[in-house]
C-alpha cells in the first residue's frame, strides 16, 4: 500500500525511525531530487516500509512524500528509483509476498505528486535500476535469491523454485512484463545484480557475491546466460553500482579492490574505456567505515549524484548502541572529469552532502530493545502481560538474574504463593505481576557488587592454598548454608569442593616439583597438605607416578620446564589459569609477533562454496599413489545445522586443480549429522574414518571407510558406538601401533574430554581402545574446556598433545611419556595459539612442525618448526595474514590438516569468505627445501 496522506506520512518523520538505509536516488530533467530508503522496527524484519523524500534544491529534504507499507505483519523493503525515458518516476519495492511491486509518477515535477495503481512487474527483489537496450527493450533485474540467502526465517523463504539472477522485459514501456533467463553465478549472495549492455550488443549482466562481482554474459538479449564467472573485480559482500555513460566509458561504484573482503569502507567512483576490462581512473568517495549500498542518477547537467548510507543503526541491541551510530544517508555530486582527475577539479562537484540524518528517536518510549532500565515497574508489568503472559516468571528473573550467593534468599513458600496468586488472578493480573517484581529486585538490590558464589569459592581456595581450608570454613566465609554451597558447586563446576579443592592443590604442587628445587616434603607443605602419604597417595592416584618419579620425567623429558617467563594474560581468569599450571617453553629465538611470510609457498583454492553447500569445514589432506586428496563436511549455510554430507576431490598436480566433489556419505534427513573425515594409510590401503553425531559433538558412531581405486570412491567397511570425536590423520607409533587424537567422553555425553584412540593390532580395521588424557573436561581453576580438539607430536615413547580450549586463552599441552598409555597435564607452553584446531606432526628429516592461529582471532595462521629430533621451535612462518591478494579472499583461516610426501608439506585449511556463514577450503604447498 502507498501511502501518500500528510497526516499519515507524519508516522514515517525522522524523528520516528530508528534506523534507515539501503537508499536509491534519481534526479529529474529539471533538478528535483528524489532519494528512497527503507527503515522501521530495529532491522531488516517484519514491518519494514520503504520511504521517499525529495528536494528540489539539493540541500533541503522535505518530510516523506510516499511511504510504501504494508502493516507490523506484513514488509516493505528494498525499494528502487527509476526515471523512464518517458520522464516517468517509478518507485519500486519487495514485498512480503515475493512481489517486486511499483507505482509511476507520471509528473514527478508537479507541486502534488500523483502515483498510479500498484503493479507487480516480477518475483522475487529487485533493487537495482532497469537498463534500456539500444533496441529499445527495458531491461528489470529481479532476483530470486540462493537457498540459504535470507534476512528473515525460513518460513518467509520465497515459493519459486528456479533460482538465480533473473531478468524480465517489457518492450510497451511497462504495460506488460516476460520472464526471460536467469545467470547463476558462483558465490552469489543477495543478486543485486545490473544489467550493461556492450558495444558489441552483447549483455554483461554483474552480480554481487560472497568475494566482489561476479558475471554472465548473453548474445540473445537476455535470454539465456553464460555459466557464472568472477569479473575480475574483487570487493565485499556489498551492493555496487554499475552503468555506461554518455560519454560511452562505463562507471562503477564500488569499494577500492585493495579493500576487499575488509568490509564496507573506501567507497570509490571508477571509470573504465575498454568495456570493464580495466579501471583507468578512480576518485575516492568516502573513507570511512560502514558506508555503503550506492546507487547513482545522472544530472541534466552531466553530474553524477551518487547517494549511499553510513552507519545504518540497525541490528544492534540497545539504544545506547544506536545512539553511537551515525544513521545518515549521503550524497557525492562530481563529474567525470573529476574521477579523471582523481579529484574534485569541477565548480559544483561535492562529497558526502547529508540528505538524512536521525536523531532523537521520539518512540523511544515504546523501547523497541525491551530494556529495562528505561521501564517504570508498571510499563514493565504491561509489557511482560502483553508480550509473555506464559513466561512472566522466566521473564522476570532473566531482567533480574539472583546470583548464586543469594539464591537461599528466595523464599520458596512465598514465590510459589505468587505464582499461584498470579494464576488465578484473571483480568487483574498487574497488582500480582508488580509484587513479583518489587519481590525479585529486593533480592537482586541488596546484592549490587557481590561476587557470584561459585568464583567466591575458587578464590578463597587460590589465596589460602597452604592452610587446608575444611568446607564448613569456606561455607561461613561465603555466608551460606554448607550443603546448600556443595550443591551448587557441584551444579556449576561439575566436581565435588574437595576434588576441586585437591585438584588445586596438586596442581600448584606439580608447578613446584617442575619449576622449583623444593624438597618434596616442602612442597607438600606449602600447598596445603600436613600429611606427606596422603599428598603422596592422591598424587600417584592423578598421575600414575610418584612425585619424585614426575620430577624426575620432567628435568629429563621437556625442554624449558622452568616456567613460561614473559607472557602475560590480559583476562584475570586466564592468567590464575597460568599462574596455577607448569609452563613449557617451546620456542627458542623466535618471536611470534614478527613472524613473515615465505613468497615461496604457493596457495591454491581446493573448495568454494556453491549453491548447494555454502559452508566447509574440518577438511583433511593425504596423499596416495602419487594422488593428493582432501576431504571435509559440507553444510547447506550454518555450521553441523541439517544435511552434513561428507565429500572428497582429488588432485594430480600437486595441488593447483582438483575433480569435482564425490559424496561419500550422506543423510539427505539432516537426522544424522558427518564429520569430520580422516585419514590413514595402512598396508598399502587408504582409508578414511568419520563421525556421525546426533547433535553437535554428540557422536552417535563411529564409521571405517576403504577406498576403492578401480571404483574411484571410498566404501564403508564398518560402523562402530565409539564415544569419540576425531579430529587428525592417523599417527604410526615407533612400536607399529597406530594412535588417533581427538576427544573423548561418555556415551551420550558431550565429549570434551583430551584423549587418543589406540589400534594395537596396528591394523586401521581392527579394534580400537580410548585413553584418555585427563580424567574429565575440567581444568585446575575449575573451569570447563570447551571443543577440547588435539593433535600431537610423537618422539619415540614420549608423545606431546596440544590441545585447543576455548574457555581461556592459555596454550594447553599434555605429556605422555610411555606411547600415549598415560598422560601427565596440563601444562601452560609458550606459542600464543588462540581458540581453534592445531595441528602438528613430524617431518622425514625428524624436525617438528604445528601449525595454528596466533592470539588474537584467527586472521593469523602459523607454522613452526624445530630442531630435529626436539620440541625447541626455532623458526616460524605466516601462512596466511588477512586478506589474500594472492586468493583475493579471506579474513579468518582456521581448521588446518598437513601431509608430508615427496619433500613437500601439504597443508589444508578453511578460509571464511566474504559472505557471512560462508567457508571454502584452501590449500598451501611448502617445498621443504626451500624453508
Amino acid at each position: 500500500m502507498l501511502i501518500t496522506d500528510k497526516q499519515e506520512l507524519k508516522k514515517y518523520t525522522a524523528e520516528h525511525r530508528l534506523w534507515q538505509g539501503i537508499p536509491g536516488i534519481e534526479v529529474t530533467e529539471k533538478g528535483r531530487i528524489f532519494v528512497c530508503f527503507y527503515s522501521g522496527g530495529v532491522k531488516e524484519q517484519l514491518g519494514n516500509y520503504a520511504v521517499l523524500i525529495m528536494s528540489d534544491d539539493g540541500v533541503h529534504f522535505e518530510d516523506p512524500v510516499a511511504v510504501a507499507w504494508e502493516g507490523e505483519e506484513g514488509r516493505c523493503y528494498d525499494p528502487c528509483l527509476w526515471m523512464d525515458p518517458l520522464g516517468r518516476l517509478w518507485f519500486i519495492w519487495a514485498d512480503l509476498e515475493h512481489g517486486v511491486c511499483a507505482s509511476i509518477c507520471d509528473n514527478p515535477h508537479a507541486e502534488e505528486l500523483v502515483w498510479g495503481e500498484e503493479f507487480v512487474i516480477g518475483y522475487d527483489v529487485m533493487l537495482n535500476k532497469p537498463t534500456v537496450l539500444s533496441t529499445g527493450e527495458w531491461l528489470f533485474p529481479v532476483a530470486v535469491w540462493n537457498y540459504g540467502i535470507r534476512i528473515l526465517p525460513a518460513q518467509y523463504d520465497t515459493r519459486q523454485e528456479e533460482r538465480g539472477s533473473f531478468v524480465y522485459r517489457t518492450t510497451d514501456q511497462g504495460r506488460t512484463f516476460e520472464k526471460l533467463g536467469a545467470a547463476d553465478v558462483p558465490q552469489r549472495s543477495f543478486d543485486e545484480h545490473m544489467i550493461l549492455e556492450r558495444g558489441d550488443g552483447s549483455l554483461a549482466l554483474y552480480v554481487r557475491t560472497s568475494c566482489g562481482l561476479g558475471v554472465s554474459y548473453s548474445y540473445d538479449r537476455g535470454l539465456t546466460w553464460t555459466p557464472g564467472e568472477h569479473s575480475g573485480i574483487w570487493g565485499p559482500d556489498t551492493r555496487f553500482h554499475i552503468r555506461r555513460l554518455p560519454s560511452g566509458r562505463v562507471l562503477l561504484i564500488n569499494h577500492l579492490q585493495e579493500g576487499s573482503g575488509r568490509g564496507r569502507k573506501n567507497l570509490v567512483a571508477m571509470l573504465s574505456e575498454d568495456e570493464g576490462q580495466t579501471w583507468k581512473y578512480e576518485l575516492l568517495l568516502d573513507e570511512r567505515d560502514k558506508v555503503s549500498y550506492p546507487d547513482v542518477s545522472l544530472g541534466p547537467d552531466g553530474s553524477l549524484y551518487i547517494v549511499y548510507d553510513r552507519e545504518r543503526g540497525c541490528f544492534l541491541n540497545s539504544m545506547e548502541e544506536v545512539y553511537r551510530e551515525a544513521r545518515e544517508v549521503l550524497c557525492a555530486r562530481i563529474r567525470e572529469e573529476d574521477i579523471i582527475a582523481g579529484r574534485l577539479v569541477s565548480e559544483n562537484s561535492r562529497l558526502k552532502c547529508l540528505i538524512s540524518r536521525l536523531e532523537k528517536y521520539e518512540d523511544e518510549e515504546q523501547n523497541p530493545f525491551e530494556e529495562k532500565e528505561q521501564y517504570s515497574d508498571e510499563e514493565f508489568a504491561g509489557m511482560l502481560l502483553d508480550k509473555y503472559p506464559d513466561a512472566i516468571l522466566d521473564k522476570i528473573f532473566e531482567f533480574y538474574p539472583v546470583p548464586c550467593v543469594d539464591l537461599q534468599k528466595l523464599e520458596r513458600d512465598k514465590l510459589d504463593a505468587l505464582a499461584e496468586k498470579l494464576e488465578k488472578a484473571g483480568d487483574e493480573k498487574l497488582g500480582v505481576v508488580l509484587e513479583i517484581i518489587t519481590y525479585a529486585r529486593s533480592i537482586t538490590d541488596q546484592s549490587q557488587g557481590s561476587q557470584p558464589m561459585v568464583e567466591r569459592i575458587k578464590d578463597l581456595i587460590l589465596q589460602n592454598s597452604r592452610e587446608d581450608l575444611s568446607v564448613r570454613e569456606i561455607a561461613d566465609k561465603v555466608g551460606s548454608s554448607m550443603y546448600y554451597m556443595m550443591h551448587r558447586f557441584k551444579k556449576s563446576v561439575g566436581t565435588t569442593l574437595t576434588d576441586f579443592k585437591n585438584g588445586m592443590k596438586l596442581t600448584k604442587a606439580r608447578k613446584l616439583l617442575a619449576n622449583s628445587d623444593k624438597s618434596i616434603s616442602e612442597i607438600a607443605q606449602e600447598c596445603g597438605f600436613g600429611d606427606f602419604s596422603y599428598f603422596s597417595k592422591l598424587f600417584m592416584r592423578q598421575e600414575a607416578m610418584s612425585p619424585k618419579d614426575y620430577r624426575k620425567m620432567l628435568r629429563d623429558n621437556v625442554p624449558g620446564m622452568l616456567g613460561v617467563q614473559g607472557v602475560k594474560y590480559e583476562a584475570r581468569a586466564d592468567q590464575v589459569l597460568a599462574d596455577i599450571l607448569p609452563g613449557m617453553r617451546l620456542l627458542q629465538g623466535v618471536d611470534p609477533e614478527r613472524l613473515e611470510r615465505n613468497l615461496s609457498i604457493r596457495s591454491y583454492m581446493v573448495g568454494y562454496p556453491s549453491e548447494e553447500y555454502q559452508f566447509l569445514n574440518e577438511a583433511a589432506i593425504i596423499q596416495y599413489h602419487g594422488v593428493l586428496f582432501a576431504a571435509w563436511y559440507n553444510c547447506r549455510r550454518l555450521e553441523l545445522q541439517g544435511r552434513t554430507p561428507i565429500r572428497f576431490v582429488r588432485s594430480f598436480d600437486q595441488g593447483r586443480t582438483w575433480t569435482e566433489p564425490r559424496v561419500v556419505a550422506d543423510e539427505p534427513q539432516g537426522v544424522i549429522m558427518h564429520c569430520p573425515p580422516v585419514f590413514g594409510i595402512c598396508e598399502d590401503k587408504l582409508y578414511m574414518m568419520l563421525n556421525e553425531m546426533v547433535g553437535l559433538d554428540y557422536v552417535h558412531s563411529m564409521d571405517l571407510y576403504l577406498y576403492n581405486e578401480e571404483a574411484e570412491q571410498f566404501e564403508q567397511l564398518w560402523t562402530r558406538s565409539v564415544p569419540f570425536k576425531l579430529n587428525t590423520n592417523v599417527y604410526q607409533l615407533p612400536d607399529g601401533r597406530l594412535m588417533l587424537p581427538g576427544r573423548a567422553g561418555e556415551a551420550g555425553d558431550f565429549l570434551n574430554i583430551p584423549g587418543v584412540m589406540i589400534s594395537d593390532s596396528g591394523k586401521m580395521d581392527a579394534q580400537w581402545r580410548i585413553v584418555r588424557a585427563q580424567k574429565n573436561g575440567s581444568l585446575p581453576d575449575g573451569s570447563k574446556l570447551i571443543y577440547a580438539e588435539s593433535s600431537c607430536i610423537v618422539n619415540g615413547e614420549r608423545i606431546y598433545m596440544f590441545c585447543r580450549d576455548d574457555e581461556r586463552n592459555v596454550p594447553l599441552m599434555y605429556l605422555s611419556v610411555d606411547s600415549g598409555e598415560h598422560w601427565s597435564g596440563p601444562y601452560a607452553h609458550d606459542i600464543p595459539f588462540s581458540g581453534s584446531k592445531i595441528y602438528s606432526g613430524t617431518l622425514q628429516n625428524g624436525c617438528n612442525y604445528v601449525i595454528g592461529n596466533l592470539q588474537p582471532g584467527r586472521s593469523r595462521l602459523a607454522i613452526f618448526f624445530s630442531e630435529p629430533g626436539t620440541m625447541r621451535f626455532t623458526r616460524g612462518i605466516l601462512l596466511q595474514d588477512g586478506f589474500s591478494e594472492e586468493l583475493r579472499c579471506g579474513e579468518c583461516w582456521h581448521y588446518p590438516a598437513a601431509y608430508e610426501s615427496d619433500g613437500r608439506l601439504y597443508i589444508i585449511y578453511t578460509v571464511n569468505m566474504d559472505s557471512p556463514g560462508t567457508r571454502g577450503a584452501v590449500l598451501s604447498v611448502i617445498e621443504l627445501d626451500k624453508i
